[in-house]
């Protein structure tokens, strides 16, 4: 019988957010999640076709790329790491977006106490 992989397991398989990166290619990041990104509950995300593009952006951001169905990859980051790039580009979104990180970091701290 094959068992699900653990929260730990699944963190332990991403990336970790680089200690530097380059104000460029954080901008870039930035404009990808801020056009394509999704905030959920426990983590961020990007859905693409492009691989590339999101294996781009675990060089820059760390996390993780997963195969969504046949045509579609999605990156993603969650715990620590999560809590990392939300503070790396927090300032750099649109309200709209600031808005989102709020609601997702409150249910957060709501769900954690």
């Amino acid at each position: 019988m094959v068992s699900m992989p653990t929260v730990q397991q699944i963190y332990s398989l991403q990336k970790p957010v680089p200690e530097h990166i380059e104000p460029f290619y954080l901008g870039w990041a930035v404009g990808v999640i801020e056009g394509e990104g999704s905030f959920d509950r426990r983590e961020i995300k990007v859905t693409q076709k492009d691989r590339a593009l999101l294996d781009r952006l675990v060089d820059v951001l760390g996390g993780r790329v997963t195969t969504q169905g046949p045509k579609y990859f999605q990156w993603y980051i969650t715990g620590s790491n999560m809590e990392k790039v939300v503070h790396l580009i927090y300032s750099h979104l649109t309200e709209r977006r600031q808005a989102q990180v709020r609601k997702m970091r409150g249910i957060l701290v709501s769900n954690e106490k």
